[in-house]
């Protein structure tokens, strides 16, 4: 009988999702708004922190799985990262858990005496590019040892596109004060990304539809007021506040930078989440002090998981995904850098170089390149990516210069 009793016991416990908590080192949630952007929590680094420890402090994990338990963690892999350094990264495969939970620090019940007051918003992505997409479930749980408390509030769907979610408890009725965020088993892999985890009980409306643009030295913003009247904008660590206009433009910027930016709301005193966004000046454009010019991609990274051709130069593909065309270490000209191009599976491929200033006649300038074309045969070669029965490379190096008329 004791055996029996013991081994019914083993299985109960091998049968409980695993639930990992610092909640009882601190204090409720008992001032809002609360926001985590998780800049300031540990993150998963080899040989340094482990992914099951990289992971808010106060949060509470949930993983109904066996393998792989560590899920969610906080990660500041650039794929893995929507705004800043740093997202919770969820994650789905066919022998993972089939529920994976983050739940933020209970919510102090003697100070907000009802959930349903509060609002919570968020930033989510996705890896998936079609269906089936996955998603959260947001909700509310009693007991976070006791998942069959979980009472759902509301679902988002999550695409390849950092989206801000925002999620009202106005329908929410019961007594709990663990606010989850469940990402469920769907029937395909996929990783799901959460930032900028926003919650309070005075809910302003955000702007909608952002759109940035930039030259090599300004950046313009608009957007829509959504029922707002007052914006503030940050543009890296400076802040620009009263706005009542939906645009602004900042001046005097560096050329080839990155900038992160975002606009929010201001209502009443209150500030809404914020849209935010990331994007990088132009290069100068090319005057005739500039000529001649000269990239032999020398000086960048090669391989095909290299996305960048170089800083000033843009580049596409028919198919949005895939990485064509990209630096390569093949040797050309006495080079070991070249511009690989010429997939079979591609309708097009495209480069284009550093724009070239208005007061230049581009028909008295003149490309020049060199060209190689290689056709492979052996797997694995250095100028052409695996599983690829012929691969077709050019070497292009760039000069532009002044020609006589």
């Amino acid at each position: 009988m004791k055996t029996l009793f013991k081994n019914l016991l083993m299985l109960a416990m091998i049968m409980m999702p695993l639930v990992s908590s610092s909640q009882e080192e601190c204090q409720p949630i008992n001032t809002l708004p609360y926001f985590n952007d998780f800049e300031n929590e540990p993150h998963y680094s080899i040989g340094g922190t482990s992914r099951y420890d990289a992971f808010p402090v106060c949060w509470i994990r949930i993983n109904d799985g066996t393998s792989s338990i560590y899920y969610p963690y906080i990660s500041n892999e650039d794929d893995n990262v929507i705004n800043g350094n740093k997202s919770m990264v969820f994650y789905n495969y066919s022998s993972y858990a089939l529920n994976e939970y983050a739940l933020l620090p209970p919510v102090d019940s003697n100070v907000y005496n009802s959930i349903s007051d509060l609002h919570l918003s968020f930033y989510a992505k996705s890896s998936r590019l079609s269906a089936p997409f996955p998603m959260f479930i947001v909700g509310v749980m009693e007991q976070y040892t006791d998942t069959s408390s979980f009472a759902p509030v509301d679902t988002v769907y999550l695409t390849n596109t950092a989206t801000l979610f925002s999620v009202s408890f106005a329908n929410y009725s019961g007594t709990g004060k663990y606010i989850a965020i469940r990402c469920p088993r769907v029937p395909s892999s996929f990783s799901a990304l959460l930032d900028d985890v926003y919650l309070t009980d005075q809910w302003c409306e955000p702007p909608a539809n952002l759109t940035a643009t930039a030259s090599h030295n300004e950046l313009s913003l608009s957007w829509e007021a959504n029922g707002g009247t007052s914006f503030a904008i940050v543009l890296n660590n400076n802040t620009v506040a009263g706005i009542t206009d939906t645009f602004y433009t900042f001046s005097g910027l560096t050329e080839n930078t990155v900038y992160q930016y975002a606009v929010a709301a201001v209502c009443n005193g209150e500030t809404s989440p914020w849209l935010r966004g990331t994007i990088r000046t132009e290069c100068h454009p090319l005057a005739y002090d500039d000529l001649p010019y000269t990239e032999d991609f020398e000086a960048y990274s090669y391989g095909y998981h290299v996305w960048d051709i170089s800083p000033c130069w843009h580049k596409g593909d028919s198919r949005p995904t895939v990485n064509y065309p990209y630096p390569a270490n093949c040797v050309v000209a006495g080079d070991t850098v070249g511009l690989s191009m010429g997939s079979s599976n591609a309708a097009y491929e495209w480069a284009t170089l550093q724009r070239v200033d208005n007061s230049l006649d581009v028909s008295n300038l003149e490309l020049d390149f060199a060209r190689e074309r290689h056709r492979r045969e052996r797997p694995h070669t250095p100028c052409r990516p695996p599983d690829v029965e012929r691969h077709v490379t050019r070497r292009i190096a760039h000069h532009i210069d002044a020609r006589s008329v």
